[in-house]
């Protein structure tokens, strides 16, 4: 059977409007203008499209047997079949050099699972003219993977992608019928992809900013949504947060396309995002009564008693643990970080789960927070704990009150970085470690990031594109190299990034990043450095992680510097009358 590319090659001479040799000269043209992005047969695709002429009909296909469920990062030249579940709203951006442009996304659907495929340029056109409904059979020729917001496996089409609808070679029985109609509150399970429900709002939260680990900021605002089947937590994100604001108790919702994430206690979040469609007080009846809420208590730490609901507190904090990462049962993962509290009278453990956690994650001691309707639990020592619920909402450092200097009788424990030994780490620890850097992983140190969340960024269709926060109009370079320590005890793999990698090489990213632009190679910077960091010695303070592909541990460098030779004195001086 002839190739594709020979396929079409052979349409175009027969069409008598260009020769062979002129066909092939347009088709190298066309991939040296796109970088080299444009494979063989998609730059021919291009040239005969310019022609005028329609490749695609009578083009060889064989009935795929891909499924959804097969579906995996990085694959290409991907063609699938599935039924349109739901399509989300065009978006507009503007690319660096001015020009507009379109994206959309829908979700497609078989028997084995539900994807999204993400459309770019001519084909957001078909959405818009209304030729792409819900509901409709289509197949994906050329699709490209990628991993998606969630990071799930998304499918994106471009230019030279094709979408067919309503082939005529597949059976709609083979296919599931779209979900139609709204589901009850009860019926909401962890996550959904696509999720239409309708409720009323019980109770709204006030907004709060934030700061993620990364340097972004972000606005989050919580609810709580109730129908005659249950209630739920729904969480507004960003630019979403807007229309929360707008919202009032008793306002009825209609949520199109959200999705769900596990929250507090095991149950189903309702998370609203840049793609869900929110409509206030619908001509939709939702038969509820509003319940009433507990009724909230100001007091003082001294006076907290366990299992208290609805209570609010205000104070200083005294001390800070770092933010930690689990599993829940359902392989779902979740953040956590807990911190000391104190006025007057005494102190208290407060600890936050999920988005709460990634709120309060760049808390600082020092900071004065007020807390509305927390809860109190009885802790592993028996000690009273205050633990930030889905009602609770927080102020850090409000002006309106003033917070006592914090005189205990005894201070809570401040988070304090241990020295270790290679040989002597376990997972999830803050260390502190005395080491020589022996090897310099010779791989390209730089990356394109977004400077918004700090992701890596790509190019799709001449364009640079973040996965979470679409079209990026000049990324920013950051570093991302490792090496290997080793202090005699043993050897471990060490991840340098951000300041500490600055630190390391002596040099700005940019700086490194425009090394490889000149030399055209892309590990220049570690060539040209390594002679005067191998064999190093540094004190770096470090998380330690596992990881999962090598089963081993490593360490994520915060910080490094050179040993004080005072210092490292009175270290070893103290471990030594540790051994008297």
């Amino acid at each position: 059977m002839e190739s594709i590319l020979e396929e079409i090659l052979n349409r175009i001479v027969k069409s008598g409007k260009i020769s062979r040799e002129e066909a092939l000269k347009r088709i190298n043209e066309k991939k040296k203008k796109m970088g080299g992005l444009l494979t063989d047969e998609g730059a021919a695709h291009l040239v005969a499209k310019e022609l005028g002429l329609d490749v695609y009909e009578n083009i060889s296909y064989k009935k795929p047997a891909l499924e959804i469920k097969d579906i995996s990062l990085e694959m290409r030249n991907v063609t699938i079949t599935g039924v349109i579940t739901r399509i989300f709203p065009t978006k507009e951006f503007t690319s660096k050099d001015g020009r507009k442009g379109k994206m959309a996304s829908i979700l497609i659907s078989d028997k084995s699972g539900e994807i999204r495929l993400v459309l770019w340029g001519e084909h957001v056109e078909q959405i818009e003219k209304g030729k792409i409904k819900e509901g409709q059979i289509v197949r994906v020729f050329y699709g490209y993977v990628k991993e998606g917001l969630k990071g799930n496996p998304e499918i994106h089409l471009g230019y030279r992608g094709r979408l067919e609808i309503e082939p005529k070679d597949v059976k709609p029985s083979d296919y599931p019928k779209p979900k139609t109609g709204l589901i009850k509150i009860s019926e909401i399970e962890p996550n959904m992809m696509s999720v239409d429900t309708v409720g009323v709002i019980q109770r709204l939260s006030t907004t709060s900013e934030f700061t993620r680990p990364d340097g972004s900021h972000g606005r989050v605002c919580n609810a709580t949504m109730v129908d005659e089947s249950g209630e739920i937590r729904v969480v507004f994100w960003d630019d979403q947060v807007e229309l929360a604001e707008r919202l009032s108790e008793g306002d009825t919702i209609k949520v199109e396309g959200g999705y769900t994430k596990v929250g507090l206690r095991e149950a189903p979040e309702l998370h609203i995002g840049k793609l869900t469609r929110v409509t206030v007080n619908p001509d939709i009846e939702v038969k509820v009564e509003i319940s009433p809420q507990p009724q909230e208590i100001s007091a003082k730490i001294k006076d907290l008693k366990p299992d208290m609901r609805s209570v609010n507190i205000e104070g200083r904090v005294v001390s800070v643990s770092d933010v930690r990462e689990f599993t829940r049962k359902d392989g779902s993962s979740g953040r956590m970080i807990s911190f000391t509290v104190a006025d007057d009278t005494a102190g208290v453990r407060v600890v936050a789960w999920g988005d709460h956690a990634e709120t309060l994650s760049g808390i600082s001691e020092g900071d004065t927070l007020k807390i509305w309707r927390a809860y109190t639990r009885t802790g592993l020592q028996g000690e009273v704990e205050v633990h930030l619920g889905r009602f609770t909402e927080v102020e850090l450092n409000p002006s309106e009150i003033e917070i006592p200097d914090v005189k205990l009788d005894v201070k809570p424990r401040v988070t304090s970085v241990t020295r270790k030994s290679i040989s002597e780490l376990e997972n999830n620890q803050t260390v502190e470690v005395r080491a020589t850097l022996v090897q310099l992983y010779q791989k390209k140190p730089v990356y394109e990031a977004c400077p918004k969340c700090a992701k890596k960024v790509e190019k799709v269709e001449e364009e640079w594109t973040c996965k979470n926060c679409g079209p990026v109009e000049a990324p920013v370079i950051r570093y991302m190299f490792s090496g290997v320590l080793d202090d005699g005890t043993g050897a471990i793999r060490a991840n340098f990034m951000g300041d500490a990698a600055q630190k390391l090489l002596n040099m700005t990213p940019e700086k490194a990043y425009e090394l490889i632009r000149k030399s055209s190679n892309q590990i220049e910077p570690l060539k040209l450095k390594a002679p005067e960091v191998e064999g190093k010695e540094i004190v770096a303070t470090a998380r330690v992680t596992y990881n999962e592909f090598t089963k081993l541990l490593e360490l994520n460098i915060i910080d490094i510097r050179e040993p004080n030779p005072e210092e490292e004195s009175k270290i070893l001086m103290s471990k030594l009358n540790k051994k008297k």
